[in-house]
């Protein structure tokens, strides 16, 4: 009798096992079909891209801009 729970424990630790892998793959295969679906297009990653990138220029210029007008300041009040 011990030999048949000791048996069962492993049965169902190698189908537990099997079941888990099972559960991920079908995950993994499922997750490109969503992503395609439902995510953004390539296109609307490059728009972003491009939006972050003019915007990031912008605050760069902005911040030059502002140093510049601080370092006159400094320099005439002095």
């Amino acid at each position: 009798m011990p030999y048949l729970i000791g048996y069962l424990v492993i049965a169902g630790s190698v189908l537990l096992f099997l079941d888990l892998q099972g559960l991920a793959a079908v995950a993994a295969f499922e997750r490109r079909p969503a992503l395609r679906c439902l995510g953004p297009t390539r296109q609307e990653y490059e728009l972003r891209i491009a939006r972050l990138s003019e915007s990031r220029a912008d605050i760069l210029t902005t911040v030059h801009e502002e140093r510049r007008r601080i370092e006159r300041d400094l320099h005439d009040g002095v």
